[in-house]
């Protein structure tokens, strides 16, 4: 299940547009054609999505292989946070955390950052009373990033409503998330409905640039069956002094984790996501 963009401003062109597929190594163009041919049905698609990767990073598709063929390296970082995730929850929604539930899925061990968070919206019970029936009703709620919030997402894992079945072609590094101390247990914020988000445009992999209009590289991500989760990092397991953080994720429960949010003021409160 693919996370979904709708286009608010096109993204102008593609790293590789003055480039021929002579300029790039054979193996690695036709490794990462073989791979974007995933996600498409177009040759000249996948072979060009494939250029634009291989512009930022020319080992790019080895390094997703690595990621792939290791998919549980980051257990090696993940902490107990069964306290920390019923009080998150229960501040949020102003009533103790009554349920447990286990899902089957691990922490992504490698995601990309592809650029900055601008809002979050979701559907929470948060406040509210039982009706006669013992429902409480869902209302909509939109959080404004008040900072620099930063978004990370499976590589490869955007496409575009406006043509089905093909890459967004997203831009930025791949972080390993094997060295970050993730957490065992989350809390349940609500149903995600959308993120509002400016994707990098360009740029190396090491410095990726925003487009130089306001507008570009902002598009709107959605997730069919998505689910809001919230938790903390255990920076302080690692002895460095840092404290911990909390974050925002977006998961199902049969695709796992789509995207992290994280920023250095983001924060759940029993009045609602700030930062």
């Amino acid at each position: 299940m693919a996370s979904r963009a709708k286009r608010k401003q096109r993204i102008k062109g593609g790293r590789a547009d003055k480039f021929a597929p002579s300029d790039f190594d054979e193996a690695q163009l036709r490794r990462g054609t073989a791979h974007e041919l995933e996600h498409t049905s177009s040759w000249s698609t996948a072979q060009e999505i494939a250029m634009d990767h291989l512009v930022e990073d020319p080992r790019y598709y080895e390094k997703l292989a690595k990621m792939e063929a290791q998919p549980n390296r980051a257990r090696r970082r993940v902490y107990d946070t069964a306290d920390e995730a019923a009080s998150m929850r229960a501040r949020f929604v102003d009533r103790p955390a009554q349920t447990e539930t286990d899902f089957d899925f691990d922490w992504p061990p490698m995601l990309q950052h592809i650029g900055s968070s601008l809002a979050v919206a979701y559907a929470s019970d948060k406040w509210q009373p039982k009706d006669k029936n013992g429902h409480r009703k869902l209302e909509l709620y939109k959080h404004l990033a008040e900072s620099k919030n930063r978004i990370f997402c499976i590589p490869d894992i955007v496409g575009c409503d406006d043509e089905p079945g093909e890459d967004w072609p997203t831009y930025g590094p791949i972080v390993d998330f094997a060295a970050v101390p993730l957490p065992e247990q989350f809390a349940v914020l609500g149903l995600f409905k959308e993120a509002n988000v400016q994707l990098y445009t360009g740029g190396t992999p090491q410095r990726p640039v925003m487009g130089e209009d306001e507008d570009d590289g902002v598009v709107t991500l959605t997730v069919g069956h998505g689910m809001l989760g919230g938790s903390l990092l255990r920076w302080s397991k690692l002895g460095t002094g840092r404290k911990d953080q909390p974050f925002l994720f977006v998961y199902t429960a049969s695709g796992g984790v789509h995207f992290i949010i994280v920023g250095e003021k983001l924060a759940v409160h029993a009045d609602g996501i700030t930062g």
